[in-house]
C-alpha cells in the first residue's frame, strides 16, 4: 500500500478536507491541526501543522508498514481529537 492509499481513509474523518499527496508527502486541512500535532508528538510522531494544514513528510525509505502504522496513528489523532472538548 502506498502513502496515496493510506491518506484516502483519511476523507471523510470529522474536520478533515483536502486529503492530497505529492511523493511522500500527504497533507491535509482541519482547524485541530494543532491538537493532532500535539497527540502525535506524544507519540513520538512529528508532523507539520502550517496553519490549518497538516503536512506528513516520511523518508524515501520507509516501509509500507511503517507507512499504515503512521497514518493508523494519524487517523486515530483525528478521530481523538474529534471528540475532545479542546478542539
Amino acid at each position: 500500500e502506498t502513502l496515496e492509499e493510506e491518506m484516502r481513509r483519511l476523507a471523510g474523518l470529522p474536520g478533515v478536507s483536502g486529503v492530497r499527496t505529492l511523493g511522500m508527502i500527504g497533507a491535509f486541512e482541519t482547524p485541530a491541526a494543532r491538537q493532532i500535532r500535539d497527540r502525535l508528538l506524544a507519540r513520538r510522531i512529528l508532523i507539520r501543522p502550517l496553519g490549518d494544514t497538516v503536512y506528513l513528510m516520511l523518508p524515501l525509505t520507509v516501509t509500507p508498514g511503517l507507512i499504515r502504522s503512521t497514518v493508523r496513528a494519524l487517523r486515530e489523532a483525528i478521530i481523538d481529537t474529534s471528540k475532545s472538548p479542546e478542539s
